[in-house]
This record gives C-alpha cells, structure tokens and sequence, in this order.
C-alpha cells in the first residue's frame, strides 16, 4: 500500500513568494513497510526533479516525508496488512 499527496504551503516569511505563485511543494508518501536509504533518496531525487521539469519548482524549495507505518497499523476495511 502506498499513498502520497502533494501540497504547497508557505511561511509567513514565504507569504509574499506564495502571493506571486511561487508556492513551496510539500510531499508526503505513506507506504506500509520500510525501505532502505537509497530506495528514499531515490524516491526523493524523482519527485524533486519531477516537481521542476513539470511545475518549475526548484529542488531546494521542495520538502518531501517519507512516513513508513506498519502493517499492524494500517487498514483496508477491516483487514490490517500486518
């Protein structure tokens, strides 16, 4: 199982960045399970740079979590996949 949802979000410092458009990207990919170091820095160089080549956010402007939950957490129905 695995989710992620994108939104942009702004600081009071970033408010007048956010008022021109230049919204600051935020990811949050949820998956049942663990992944190693080089699977999550691969995952978050592709969302990084799919952000820049489609929207034209720059990479340093893009925060991205990776919360990893156990299947004895997380449910479908009323089936937990742990």
């Amino acid at each position: 199982m695995l989710t992620a949802s994108i939104r942009s979000y702004g600081s009071m410092d970033e408010h007048q960045l956010y008022k021109k458009g230049k919204h600051m990207p935020y990811i949050n990919l949820k998956l049942v399970g663990k992944l190693t170091k080089k699977q999550k820095e691969a995952i978050a160089k592709e969302f990084s740079e799919t952000l820049l080549r489609v929207a034209g956010k720059p990479k340093e402007s893009t925060y991205i979590v990776i919360d990893e939950v156990e299947g004895k957490n997380w449910a479908q129905g009323d089936k937990f996949f742990g």
